[in-house]
């Protein structure tokens, strides 16, 4: 009796700590995996850096960090350059955000903040802008039969030179979406939608 006893109150302490167990296991392995996303990310920027040198480019920034845990892995870079003498492009940028959601891979988000600068040289006229945004998001999505891109700007205001001609805009909201969709028994050519 005593034993049964005894059998009765470990089975239902070993009830209480297998769930508890379960959810220390699923946080850890999310915890596991958050940590591999943001170092493929750290992994990939530096890739990056380095195919576009491999093209002649310079790519470089002031600092690259990793945060967003638990919800999401964001990578921001801060004072941003490309110089692509090939393109004929110098792009400076205060701050790059990219957000990735460690739960859907195929989503995401990059963000454009602070003063943004381009130069542009071709084909023997020049262009140069100065521009500031209080939303400045590009957003990409892929699934297997479509993939997805779609630009949110707001206060979109700047400066800017064509040759000698100066000239002042102001955006005061767009929304861009493009989507390509892949051929089907319906449709027998890939769709492209821009709205």
């Amino acid at each position: 009796q005593a034993m049964l006893g005894r059998l009765g109150r470990n089975w239902r302490a070993a009830m209480l700590l297998v769930p508890i167990a379960a959810i220390a296991l699923a946080l850890a392995g999310y915890g596991w995996w958050w940590k591999f996303l943001a170092d493929r990310m750290r992994e990939n920027a530096t890739a990056l850096q380095g195919q576009q040198h491999a093209l002649g480019r310079n790519l470089e920034w002031n600092s690259l960090e990793v945060s967003g845990f638990p919800y999401l892995v964001q990578g921001a870079l801060s004072k941003v350059r490309l110089l692509a003498p090939d393109l004929g492009t110098v792009w400076d940028g205060e701050r790059v955000t990219v957000d990735l959601k460690p739960l859907s891979l195929s989503r995401i988000a990059v963000s454009l903040e602070g003063q943004q600068h381009v130069f542009y040289v071709g084909e023997g006229r020049w262009l140069e802008a100065d521009g500031q945004a209080d939303k400045a998001l590009f957003r990409a999505s892929s699934r297997d039969d479509a993939q997805i891109v779609s630009a949110e700007i707001e206060r979109l205001t700047g400066t800017g030179k064509i040759d000698a001609s100066d000239f002042h805009f102001i955006l005061d909201k767009a929304k861009f979406d493009f989507s390509l969709n892949a051929a089907n028994e319906a449709t027998p050519l890939p769709r492209a939608d821009i709205a």
